[in-house]
């Protein structure tokens, strides 16, 4: 019987085997190396190359056996539109809010999806209308169809998210709450991601500050509840410098702001908590500039604040950037973005003192006087107008995409003050704040955009 066994070749094949010794002679005039006739040989099989076999067929089941049905899962879409919209905040909005770029839990703006159940609803109505209106502005280009949906749905969210808080200052109880003063913040933010030409940020501005003044002020706020400080910079941020590029500032806002400045060190520390890296001392020269203050400006030292800062970066490198990912700045760069905010912060000085304290004092000083203090600050002007200009090159030109994000005042300043002829520069000013719009996702950097060159000094 043994001699009648076919080799294995043949017995797969169901070919006639001629039984030869020791390999089958059919399998060679095939050009096949005959396998023999002892054990079935192993043969090597590549990933994904083999056949599942088939279960087996279920016991029966026994009359009177109670069968376990898992439960289904109800799953809210409201809760799954709150989570998708708290990921897309964490990964594409959340690191832009700091300087330095760091996401995950090492950022104060970093929402845990974990505690979204524990989130009032209005700011996560917030959160998905500035989600939607992110993806609105994004560079990638989108057909109008998916922008009409887009739209949409930011409306739905944002006329949400008003609704809820309209019920929330309704109630006396409610009327100055932690919840609603954070869902103002919230909003606050978001308006101006999302307005183009609307100037509504500034009604829930002074919404939050009306809420803040009834809690003791913002002294007391801000040290009452550490837990909001990362919104308090930006409810400051906001007043301060959405007043440098309005027409005019009323007397109540100007002296509110002025009694900011000795609060200014505590609330931004080294400058790198926002996405505006501004030192402290200069934006209290912002606040209270006058002619006096143009040399104090002139003896700020970018280099003195970029050692400062990279030495907390160095200390704080294993706890940040290991954790959070934040990108390495150089001294170097740091250096460049502290000329910047100063050339910016001196400019703005300059046109405030060419506006109102030079011309204001024609009357009392002499017309010789009045001449050369207009002659010494314009010389100032183009000085720094040329050397703001030149560092907004350089950092546009760079690698580091997260610190040419946070050029949006310095480019306002620029357009204002460029000089009208020179068409190079506008386009390039006009180009980054295009940049700036479609790559953080913000849509204020538009109307400054659209308008470079054109304002009259």
């Amino acid at each position: 019987m043994a001699d009648d066994k076919k080799c294995w070749e043949c017995l797969k094949r169901r070919h006639v085997c001629d039984r030869s010794r020791p390999s089958c002679k059919k399998c060679g005039v095939r050009g096949i190396n005959c396998p023999g006739y002892d054990h079935k040989p192993l043969k090597w099989m590549a990933p994904c190359q083999t056949k599942a076999k088939r279960r087996g067929a279920d016991p029966p089941i026994r009359r009177g056996e109670r069968l376990a049905v898992a439960p289904a899962l109800d799953v809210c879409p409201e809760a799954t539109q709150a989570l998708e919209a708290i990921e897309y905040y964490n990964i594409n909005i959340c690191p832009d809010l700091l300087t330095t770029g760091a996401a995950g839990s090492g950022n104060p703006f970093f929402t845990s999806p974990k505690l979204a159940h524990e989130l009032p609803p209005t700011i996560l109505q917030i959160l998905a209308s500035s989600a939607v209106g992110h993806r609105i502005l994004q560079s990638s280009p989108r057909p109008r169809s998916e922008i009409a949906v887009l739209t949409t749905k930011l409306q739905v969210h944002r006329g949400e998210s008003f609704r809820l808080l309209a019920q929330a200052m309704a109630q006396p109880a409610s009327q100055i709450s932690d919840e609603t003063l954070v869902s103002i913040l919230v909003l606050l933010l978001a308006e101006i991601q999302q307005s183009v030409a609307s100037f509504t940020w500034r009604l829930h501005l002074d919404g939050a500050s009306a809420i803040i003044r009834e809690r003791g002020g913002l002294p007391g706020v801000f040290l009452s509840r550490p837990i909001f400080r990362h919104l308090l910079r930006y409810f400051v941020l906001v007043d301060v410098m959405g007043s440098t590029t309005a027409p005019c500032v009323e007397a109540e806002r100007a002296r509110r702001q002025l009694e900011l400045v000795p609060l200014l060190p505590d609330l931004f520390g080294d400058g790198l908590l926002t996405c505006f890296p501004c030192a402290p001392e200069l934006l209290q020269d912002i606040i209270a500039n006058a002619l006096p203050l143009l040399q104090r400006i002139r003896r700020f030292s970018a280099l003195s604040w970029a050692a400062d800062v990279k030495m907390a970066m160095c200390c704080a490198r294993e706890d940040v950037s290991s954790r959070t990912g934040a990108a390495e700045t150089s001294s170097w760069d740091w250096q460049r973005i502290a000329r910047i905010y100063q050339a910016a912060v001196a400019l703005y000085c300059v046109s405030s003192v060419l506006g109102c304290e030079v011309s204001g004092s024609r009357e009392s000083k002499s017309a010789k006087s009045y001449k050369e203090t207009c002659a010494g600050v314009s010389g100032m002007r183009l000085e720094y107008c040329s050397a703001l200009v030149h560092d907004l090159r350089a950092v546009a030109a760079s690698s580091n995409l997260q610190l040419r994000k946070m050029t949006i005042w310095p480019l306002m300043v620029a357009g204002i003050e460029v000089d009208t002829a020179d068409e190079a520069a506008k386009r390039f000013i006009g180009d980054e704040l295009a940049w700036i719009s479609s790559a953080v996702g913000i849509a204020s950097p538009l109307p400054a955009e659209q308008n470079v060159g054109e304002f009259v000094r």
